[in-house]
């Protein structure tokens, strides 16, 4: 799935969302911003990195930011490989790469709302 490409599917009990948020990253990116709709709790699984740093930003602006607008920060600066967990509505996520010297960098996107 290319990034901000975001699946939905209709279960029983509630929607499943997925996005690939960063795919393969190998360079500073401000990212792209990503339609949750307020979907919540959402987890997102950063890993590849190596020597780089990423931020989880999101926004609740009615229309997509530009993706050179970074909005808010959601949880600290990530320099380990790991999951993440965004438990409030938000509009709009992206991940982005402030600092980068090596490593190939995915973050993941799943959520449920019931």
């Amino acid at each position: 799935m290319a990034d901000n490409q975001v699946s939905r599917t209709s279960r029983q009990a509630g929607q499943h969302v997925s996005a690939a948020l960063l795919t393969a990253a190998v360079a500073l990116t401000d990212g792209v911003w990503t339609n949750l709709g307020g979907i919540n709790p959402v987890t997102v699984e950063v890993s590849g990195i190596t020597n780089a740093t990423v931020e989880i930003r999101v926004s609740n602006a009615q229309t997509q930011p530009l993706n050179t607008v970074h909005e808010r920060q959601a949880g600290d600066t990530i320099k380990k490989d790991g999951v993440f967990i965004i438990d409030y509505p938000v509009e709009w996520i992206k991940a982005r790469i402030p600092t980068y010297t090596s490593g190939t960098i995915d973050a993941n996107l799943v959520g449920f709302m019931f």
